[in-house]
């Protein structure tokens, strides 16, 4: 389960167009401050708009990206990543506390039941388990999480930022600024972290268990 969530959490970070055209995107950006720096008003705008027209799409995919990265990191590490429902079959799975408040161990569970037949749809369920998961806003903030997700503290400051935008979008209309060097130093740190820890664990485990497909990383120059 872990390798699926872990490409769907690839495929969004692809999908973000500053990702596709990377490249494109280092290259006019700095074409545009040297332009600045030369009095060359020919070239100030030379940025793609598309660029900035896709900034806070891109913000999305790429935050949604890590959020299911963390949670397929927790379980590949057996941890629980829905929430429980301590008031369901009597309470009895109340002595596992809640996951939104602490990490709990899927063997944690099991003690308590493995699987429950539902007579009325003939599917094998986990009961005490919401459909919901835990939040990114959990997971990024509680100490026990963050030492299990054990992720790059400049990495993680750089969702959090993107993160924080995301969640402020509704009082945002335009932002020159998500266009920088800054931003594109950011980028770039992202791209070497998807590359080597999301599509390079993928790609182990496919290999491992011969899922038949591999995953290509993302070229940047």
């Amino acid at each position: 389960m872990s390798a699926s969530i872990t490409a769907v959490a690839i495929s969004y970070f692809k999908k973000a167009f500053s990702i596709q055209n990377f490249n494109t995107l280092v290259e006019q950006v700095e074409r545009t401050f040297r332009a600045m720096e030369q009095n060359d008003r020919q070239n100030l705008f030379a940025v793609d708009e598309r660029f900035y027209d896709e900034y806070f799409m891109d913000i999305i995919k790429i935050t949604i990206c890590f959020e299911n990265y963390f949670k397929a990191v927790l379980i590949k590490k057996g941890y629980l990543v829905h929430l429980v429902v301590n008031k369901t079959a009597g309470g009895k799975f109340r002595p596992l506390g809640t996951t939104s408040q602490k990490p709990v161990r899927v063997s944690e569970y099991k003690k308590i039941e493995r699987y429950y037949l539902d007579i009325t749809t003939g599917n094998y369920e986990m009961r005490g388990l919401s459909k919901s998961t835990i939040s990114f806003h959990t997971i990024t903030k509680n100490h026990d999480y963050l030492k299990l997700i054990n992720c790059p503290t400049d990495i993680l400051n750089i969702i959090m930022r993107l993160y924080k935008v995301r969640n402020s979008l509704h009082l945002k209309e335009f932002n020159i600024s998500g266009v920088s060097r800054n931003q594109n130093q950011d980028l770039k740190k992202l791209i070497l972290f998807v590359n080597k820890e999301m599509i390079g664990m993928y790609n182990k485990i496919s290999k491992r268990y011969s899922f038949n497909r591999i995953i290509d990383q993302i070229n940047i120059t």
